[in-house]
């Protein structure tokens, strides 16, 4: 008995080969996507994964400024707001856990590191929303410009709800995005340990000081005044 012959099946053909060019379609659409997240990053809200909960850390670790500090009223005192080390209690760290005192410790200078534990740099209290060290700074002759925004404004948004990484350079200039900045001479010393090509920082406006940014370190939780140099 002969072989019967086998039926042609154009329309499944035709389903198959629709499917195919649509699910390439989706991914070549995927993959230009990518790109074009990263050139709007600017504008990305801050994710609730760099939120931690209150009372995990007083200072870095996600916690991300709700908004720019206030403008310093006339007559306020310079320098960093802490105590003298002598009057500092050293028994215990910023949660309460009791610590000894190490020998360095004993009679050290005042400085931004207002409680055991915190950085000695400028830096946003977590648990009370305040820039620390941001007040005592109000006429320092280092963050003064005779001819401040000479290279004009960083024209991207900023402030609370813009998370931007670091892509490379140094204190005396970085950039993100295609902007350039560079940290003002007299707060070079507070982004030392800083990651120029991994950390996220955000931009606030500085309502002291025309012609600086301050950038926020959102893993370290310090602050430096920051001068705009373009793209």
């Amino acid at each position: 008995m002969p072989a019967l012959p086998v039926p042609r099946m154009p329309a499944m053909r035709h389903v198959i080969a629709v499917t195919s060019a649509l699910a390439l379609a989706s991914s070549l659409a995927l993959a230009q996507e990518k790109p074009r997240q990263r050139a709007t990053r600017d504008a990305t809200p801050a994710p609730e994964s760099v939120r931690p909960p209150d009372g995990r850390r007083e200072v870095g670790g996600g916690h991300v400024p709700e908004r720019a500090p206030a403008r310093t009223p006339a007559g306020t005192p310079a320098g960093p707001p802490v105590r003298p080390a002598s009057a500092v209690p050293r028994g215990t760290d910023a949660h309460g856990t009791r610590v000894a005192a190490s020998s360095a410790d004993r009679g050290r200078p005042p400085g931004f590191d207002d409680r055991p534990g915190h950085p000695n740099a400028p830096h946003y209290h977590a648990l009370t929303s305040s820039w620390y060290g941001h007040g005592g700074r109000r006429d320092e002759d280092g963050l003064k410009f005779i001819r401040p925004w000479t290279r004009g404004h960083f024209e991207g948004e900023h402030g609370a709800h813009h998370v931007f990484r670091l892509e490379g350079g140094s204190a005396e200039r970085f950039f993100f995005e295609g902007a350039y900045f560079s940290v003002a001479l007299a707060d070079v010393s507070y982004a030392s340990d800083w990651r120029w090509k991994e950390d996220d920082v955000m931009l606030y406006d500085d309502p002291d000081h025309p012609g600086y940014y301050l950038a926020y370190n959102v893993r370290l939780g310090t602050y430096v005044h920051v001068e705009y140099q373009g793209r």
